[in-house]
């Protein structure tokens, strides 16, 4: 998706899904600020249970009713933000928003507009790392498990800390590259698939309170990892379909990757073309 303007495919509020079919330009209708989007560089988009498309950006949040566009920003009175750079919006559960930020975690109610807020507690110029929140996973307690560029932390309901893994203090910032938390995966009940700086994977379980780093990509996590590629390389743009099969970009290969980790079975397929000009960082 070009991050710069928002296109909206018009059978997304009145089309079904259906087999596979080719739109021509005037099938796409094209919105930006001038129809009442809050800005044009799109980071996140998310859709509610009643149709309602949330849209994240670098300056704020819209809401889309497929007419018109409801802004929010950190001074929003119905929705304050904690920040208004979005990096992520994720459906948790019946009208549950995750708004990751710069600031931290969010979770909104979009059906009476409560807000909850979870931040990773620091009293030195060092809380912002902490907070910046990269995605984040409800637990079965209805808690959340969160990464941020300077490490993995675990909320309780309450939004209580229960957990933190602090990879980065606040003497690092100027002698290291500080962006710890990537993507979080659902393995289990209580097991869950923590991906960390760009060649880490870790596991956090939830009925130990355990979080540790995975320190060789053989056994039954070989499969998270690149095949066929020296090194442990993990591999690039990542998506789950449920809690045990994933779909991964394979760049170095220029192929899809499916992964069922209940059957440690992998297929490779390749692309008629390369990963890193077609699939780059912002189109994945």
């Amino acid at each position: 998706m070009n991050r710069h303007v928002l296109t909206i495919l018009i059978f997304l509020f009145s089309v079904k899904a259906g087999g596979a079919q080719v739109f021509d330009e005037n099938s796409f209708v094209r919105y930006t600020v001038k129809d009442g989007l809050c800005q044009n560089n799109i980071t996140c988009l998310q859709q509610d249970e009643w149709g309602y498309l949330w849209v994240g950006t670098d300056n704020g949040l819209s809401r889309f009713d497929g007419n018109s566009f409801n802004n929010y920003s950190a001074s929003s009175p119905t929705l304050p933000l904690l920040s208004v750079k979005l990096a992520r919006l994720k459906a948790f559960g019946k009208h549950q928003l995750g708004i990751l930020s710069h600031s931290g975690l969010q979770v909104l109610n979009t059906a009476n507009f409560l807000l909850k807020n979870y931040l990773v507690p620091d009293s030195t110029a060092f809380i912002t790392y902490r907070n910046i929140a990269w995605d984040a996973e409800q637990l079965p307690q209805q808690g959340f498990a969160l990464t941020t560029a300077a490490g993995f932390y675990v909320f309780d309901s309450t939004g209580k800390l229960n957990l933190r893994h602090d990879a980065y203090r606040l003497e690092d910032v100027g002698n290291k590259r500080i962006l710890y938390g990537r993507d979080i995966f659902t393995l289990s009940n209580s097991e869950y698939l923590v991906y960390a700086e760009e060649d880490k994977l870790a596991i956090y379980n939830s009925t130990k309170k355990e979080f540790n780093e995975i320190n060789s990509p053989q056994g039954k996590w070989r499969g998270f990892y690149s095949p066929a590629t020296p090194g442990n390389q993990l591999l690039g743009s990542k998506y789950a379909l449920n809690n045990h099969e994933f779909i991964f970009i394979n760049n170095q290969l220029d192929s899809i990757v499916y992964y069922d980790h209940r059957r440690h079975s992998t297929v490779l397929s390749p692309l008629p073309f390369h990963c890193l000009q077609e699939l780059n960082w912002n189109s994945k």
